[in-house]
């Protein structure tokens, strides 16, 4: 499989570059509301976490976003996302469920009537 570190630092890479800006602005603005109304801190930098189950490894990225640009942003991310994966030859690639769905068999049972 591929290493769990280039994977993190890929996905953060792309995430730091294409909003870290917003992170940096988001985040100062966010120390002001938790000093106003004494809500818990929160994390705007962006994240990776990680689950593995018997398959597969699955990163998930958290980012914090203008609203206006989620849609745009996201789309962003994957584009570069998968342009970097590329660049791994083949050390990180994707992966899915596949299910092959086939007819099941005839089973016939016949017996005495008596």
């Amino acid at each position: 499989g591929a290493d769990p570190a280039e994977v993190r630092g890929i996905l953060l890479a792309a995430a730091n570059d294409l909003v870290g800006d917003y992170t940096r602005e988001a985040s100062a603005k966010w120390k002001e509301v938790v000093q106003r109304y004494l809500i818990e801190d929160a994390r705007t930098e962006p994240m990776v976490s990680l689950v593995c189950n018997d398959n597969w490894m699955q990163f998930t990225l958290r980012f914090v976003v203008d609203h206006k640009r989620r849609r745009g942003t996201k789309s962003d991310l994957f584009e570069r996302i998968l342009s970097d994966f590329a660049r791994t030859e083949g050390r990180v690639k994707w992966a899915s469920a596949t299910f092959e769905l086939v007819e099941g068999s005839t089973i016939r049972v016949t017996g005495d009537k008596g």
